[in-house]
């Protein structure tokens, strides 16, 4: 089981968090990177490239906000990503990355408190909890991020991307070396599949389960049902907390053996900000169970 969420626009300093998140006992064994690093290192490349009146149009933001924007990407290292360290060593010695959970400083992160978490609740989080990022695509709570601006509804134009970590994700247009239209083009499948991936090996899940139980079928009738039953992709539940632009990247492309619950939290039947720290705390309850 997975809870997908949405991230914040609004991003604490690396500096602040550090002091508090994640804590010192289980900071080595939890400190991670993010699954996509070629991608985001190429998205973050192109948005170094870019002016503040550029940044103030692609982004739909203020003079001012395109200015702390340009700042992000300038200060940007992609070199944190390369895998050189260990990931607790680099949270220990970049100063501008830090845990995504508590780098993000909108309502739903203030609800979900993660400097407040016990070490067994931060676990349990890392293990089901993903954040649905323009730039880095999909992340856990203690994925190292650094502060940037990238809605996924923004209309960016790419260049292609030779290394995918899925290479059959490719859209159909950049094979024949054309730019992608947007976000939903460039990040294409790859996220629902590690998504899929990710939840099939909590299950003990694989396709090569598949063909080696397969492979043994023939030694008795009995052993076949078993293979058989065995070779089956499991049933798998997704219980999908993000915004609609969010969970449109993903949403076409989940096999149809995925469950998928959306939670509302309504006030009187219409979506409220405040509300966004209930569905936080509610997502600390499910991940433990």
């Amino acid at each position: 089981m997975l809870v997908v969420i949405s991230p914040a626009k609004t991003m604490c300093s690396a500096d602040k968090v550090k002091k508090t998140f994640p804590s010192p006992s289980v900071s080595k064994e939890l400190a991670s990177f993010p699954h996509f690093s070629s991608e985001l290192c190429h998205l973050a490349t192109e948005m170094k490239t870019k002016t503040n009146a550029e940044l103030k149009k692609l982004c739909d933001v203020s003079d001012s906000l395109a200015s702390v924007t340009n700042s992000m990407y300038a200060e940007f290292d992609t070199d944190l990503y390369s895998n050189q360290k260990p990931a607790d060593v680099a949270a220990s010695t970049t100063a501008a990355a830090a845990a995504a959970a508590a780098m993000y400083d909108g309502p739903a992160y203030k609800g979900f408190a993660a400097s407040s978490l016990e070490p067994a609740e931060q676990q349990a989080a890392q293990a089901h909890m993903r954040i649905l990022s323009g730039l880095y695509g999909l992340l856990r709570p203690c994925d190292l991020i650094q502060r940037y601006r990238l809605c996924f509804s923004t209309s960016l134009s790419l260049p292609p991307l030779e290394a995918r970590v899925t290479s059959k994700a490719l859209p159909q247009n950049s094979k024949n070396g054309q730019p992608h239209k947007n976000l939903y083009e460039f990040w294409g499948s790859v996220i629902a599949e590690e998504m899929v991936a990710q939840m099939d090996a909590q299950m003990g899940w694989s396709s090569d389960s598949s063909s080696s139980s397969s492979s043994s079928s023939s030694s008795s009738s009995s052993s076949s049902r078993s293979s058989k039953s065995t070779s089956q992709p499991p049933e798998l539940l997704l219980i999908n907390c993000a915004s609609q632009e969010y969970f449109t990247a993903v949403k076409k492309y989940l096999p149809s053996r995925v469950r998928v619950v959306t939670c509302d939290f309504l006030d009187d039947g219409k979506f409220k900000v405040s509300k966004r720290r209930m569905m936080m705390m509610m997502i600390v309850v499910v991940v433990e169970l």
